[in-house]
Parts: C-alpha cells; structure tokens; sequence
C-alpha cells in the first residue's frame, strides 16, 4: 500500500509505505506537512480572535479556520496550514497573550478606580429577583449534594 503523498511522508517517517500505525506509533514526532491545531476558539472574545487572526497575517502565517457547525460537534479553532510555522506562531501567541493580560488588567484597574466596576450590592439592586433566585438555586443544589451524606451521619 502506498501512501497517496509519498514523497512527502517517507521524507517524514523514513519509509518508502507509510502505514497509519508507523505515524502514530513509532514517530516521534508529526509530520512538518500536516496540519497543527494553533488556538481553540471557543469562548474567546471576538475582539481577541480578530486581533490573533491580525497578528498571524502581519507576520504571513498560512492558517486556516474551523467552526463547530450547526450542532457545535466540530470545533472552532485556527489551524496552521502546515507545521513549519508552528514554533514561530506559538511565540507570536504567547507574547499576545502576555501583552494582552497586561492590558485587560490595566483596563480592569482603571475601571475600579472610577468606580465603574459594580459591587454585590448594586447587583442586588439592579436585579433583585435574579439576585434571589440564584441565590437560592445554589442553596437547593448543595442542598441537594449534601443530604446523602446527611443521611449517612443519621445511621
């Protein structure tokens, strides 16, 4: 059986064949050719993944998105084109992210000292009703986690 890039794969695994089980079995490492999942994009803020997509191009990484679908049984994320960026990309994310953690903090602090951060209180009275009701949710589930042990101490 041949593989359908073989000079590319024996290049990778060292073999004329490449057989499924000699790339996931035996090699130490992935071959440079496929490609590499860089960042997962669930729950990241748009702001945040158009800044990475930004960086990416600025620095002319070939990557590619994905998204979850319909049902969300895929994933959103950014791949990589191929691995030979892959060292370089992940610095570039890295320092984003350092840089960017800097600056959310900075912004948060800066907030605080205006003011504008709200406190339990002004929740509560924002939103009295939600406030109660979630409020007593949590009682009703700890409740409900601890009686088997409640019930344990009574024996």
């Amino acid at each position: 059986m041949r593989c359908l890039y073989a000079e590319q794969f024996s290049a990778a695994c060292g073999a004329q064949h490449c057989y499924p089980a000699r790339l996931t079995l035996f090699s130490t490492r992935l071959p440079d050719i496929m490609a590499r999942l860089l960042f997962k994009l669930a729950q990241v803020p748009d702001d945040e993944a158009a800044e990475i997509r930004a960086l990416l191009h600025e620095h002319h990484i070939q990557f590619y998105e994905t998204d979850a679908g319909f049902f969300r049984v895929g994933l959103d994320a950014i791949w990589l084109a191929d691995g030979t960026q892959e060292e370089r990309a992940r610095e570039l994310i890295k320092e984003y992210q350092t840089e960017r953690v800097i600056r959310q903090q900075q912004n948060y602090a800066q907030l605080v000292e205006a003011g504008q951060v709200p406190s339990v209180w002004q929740l509560f009275c924002a939103r009295p009703i939600r406030f109660i009701a979630s409020a007593l949710a949590i009682i009703f589930v700890v409740g409900l986690t601890l009686i088997p042990f409640v019930m344990l101490l009574k024996i």
